[in-house]
């Protein structure tokens, strides 16, 4: 993609009068409902084709017809949420993915630990991240064996376990 020639939106948005500000919007509403009608082979990030080893099917449907273009390719993703906090230096898979609807549900039976947790800790459970100063040491007990819980379950091997126990938000 390239960038476009002209200002940025946010210099000039103050400046318009409101039916201009509609029509911007009317204009971004229309492209949007253009992109709700495109679907893709794969769940990952754009890139030009010559930049990412492309997928043997790697397609797009536009109004329900499958179209193969060899400009572009669907690569690892590039969201944010894979790379803050050095998750970036995880050995885990990027993309990009064929199987979204069976990578949906083993993210939320991947929840699971966390809701059987809670339910184990009862009123230790440290709800929007708070706790009552006198169960400060109950709790830190009881979250120290779900984290050995939840490694179990997670963790089939001593480098799985220990890069997972590198990684943990809180001990």
């Amino acid at each position: 993609m390239d960038k476009v020639e002209g200002l940025p939106l946010s210099q000039i948005w103050n400046t318009l009068k409101m039916l201009q500000k509609l029509q911007v919007l009317l204009a971004m509403t229309r492209l949007q409902k253009q992109w709700m009608n495109v679907s893709f082979s794969h769940y990952g990030s754009f890139f030009y084709a010559t930049d990412v080893k492309p997928l043997t099917g790697n397609h797009y449907a536009r109004d329900g017809k499958t179209i193969s273009d060899s400009t572009f390719a669907i690569g690892p993703t590039t969201e944010r949420d894979w790379f803050g906090a050095s998750r970036s230096l995880l050995d885990i898979e990027k993309g990009p993915y064929e199987r979204i609807k069976q990578d949906s549900d083993d993210a939320v039976a991947g929840t699971e630990p966390v809701v059987e947790a809670k339910e184990t800790m009862g009123d230790l459970w440290p709800d929007k991240g708070f706790i009552e100063h006198e169960h400060y040491d109950d709790c830190k007990a009881a979250l120290r064996e779900v984290k050995a819980q939840i490694l179990e379950q997670l963790a089939d091997n001593d480098k799985k376990r220990a890069e997972y126990k590198r990684y943990w938000p809180f001990e």
